[in-house]
């Protein structure tokens, strides 16, 4: 299990890493912007709401499950996202 800080700095790591491609492929071709930022909004939400589901860990009776299955959301979530980005 993932300490709460490194999570939270994988979570932030990673989400950054969606937000700068798409950063990257609005430069490359500017017609894309709208979409990008339908990404990046959905990026940020995603940041929102996992922070705040490693932040109620108190709730949670088993604290390792409960820290691996915010992880197995996170890398779901990031694998739809990163698919989006590149089908556009």
């Amino acid at each position: 299990m993932a300490s709460r800080r490194d999570l939270k700095r994988a979570i932030n790591a990673e989400i950054a890493d969606v937000i700068d491609h798409c950063y990257d492929i609005v430069a490359e071709s500017p017609e894309k912007e709208a979409k990008m930022n339908e990404i990046v909004d959905a990026s940020v939400e995603l940041y929102d709401k996992m922070i705040i589901a490693i932040n109620n860990y108190k709730t949670a009776d088993n604290k390792g499950a409960y820290f691996a299955e915010i992880e197995a959301s996170l890398e779901k979530e990031l694998e739809g996202l990163n698919q989006k980005v590149t089908k556009l």
